[in-house]
């Protein structure tokens, strides 16, 4: 499968964007810059996005990394969030279903995951490997817990991916004021 991504540097206001991706490239990019040197090319409203769950596409010298985030204005927890059912659509199929559909074929995954909060002038993130992420979530899922995200129309169920989970080491984490 091919896709071909329009690769426009992330520029504030050139597209259409939503507030979480306005709040990740405000707050979150410019605080893990020093993991990831490089450009920034966002991937919203294209079948990487929708399909794959890949937000971003990084670039730095001649690497490319792939990366799925997600950002939260709220108090820092200490897990990912995945999200799984729409109580409005129980039938339809959320991230943990078509992650866990392209992990058992060897499909398309980012390489990298990014959990972030901004909180009382702080910024908290935590990144991990996509691929042992979703392996763990494939292992372990009925033992992951749920929280609810209410939305106008109805409520989005979620499972958590506990950080401790994950031996020291394959989350790093960063806090910063913003």
């Amino acid at each position: 499968m091919c896709y071909i991504v329009s690769m426009k540097p992330i520029l504030p206001f050139t597209q259409r964007l939503t507030q979480a991706e306005i709040l990740f490239q405000n707050s979150v990019i410019p605080h893990i810059k020093e993991c990831f040197p490089g450009t920034w090319f966002s991937t919203e409203h294209t079948p990487l996005d929708y399909e794959h769950g890949i937000d971003y596409i990084h670039v730095h010298l001649h690497q490319t990394t792939t990366i799925s985030a997600r950002v939260w204005q709220s108090r820092p927890m200490q897990h990912f969030s995945i999200r799984w059912k729409r109580t409005g659509s129980i039938e339809q199929k959320l991230e943990m279903d078509l992650r866990l559909d392209a992990l058992a074929i060897n499909g398309i995954h980012s390489d990298i995951t990014i959990e972030a909060f901004v909180y009382q002038s702080k910024v908290y993130v935590a990144m991990i490997n996509t691929k042992m992420l979703w392996e763990h979530i494939s292992q372990h899922f009925d033992e992951l817990s749920c929280f609810y995200v209410t939305n106008p129309e109805d409520r989005t169920i979620f499972k958590r991916v506990e950080f401790d989970r994950f031996h020291p080491g394959e989350i790093t984490k960063i806090i910063a004021k913003l």
